[in-house]
């Protein structure tokens, strides 16, 4: 199996981007298809259900829809949490 040397990074730093999930590739395309209605929904969702605006930065496709990568614009945290539609 090729893997990278180096296959850790800070979460400082990742952004989400390479990773991926099992049986993602469809609901992938189709989420990058109708990407800013899913940005919509999910910008929506986070400000009623828990009153804070975030910034998307990568979705990906897995075998029940598309994880969402975001980040918490009124909160610092070390962490990137992810939200799967």
């Amino acid at each position: 199996m090729d893997r990278p040397e180096d296959q850790y990074e800070s979460v400082l730093t990742y952004t989400g981007d390479g990773y991926a999930l099992p049986g993602g590739v469809e609901n992938e395309k189709i989420a990058k298809e109708y990407k800013d209605e899913v940005v919509s929904a999910t910008k929506e969702y986070l400000k009623k259900e828990y009153n804070t605006d975030v910034d998307i930065h990568n979705m990906v496709g897995n075998s029940d829809g598309v994880t969402v990568f975001i980040n918490l614009r009124d909160l610092y945290t070390s962490t990137q949490p992810r939200l799967s539609l």
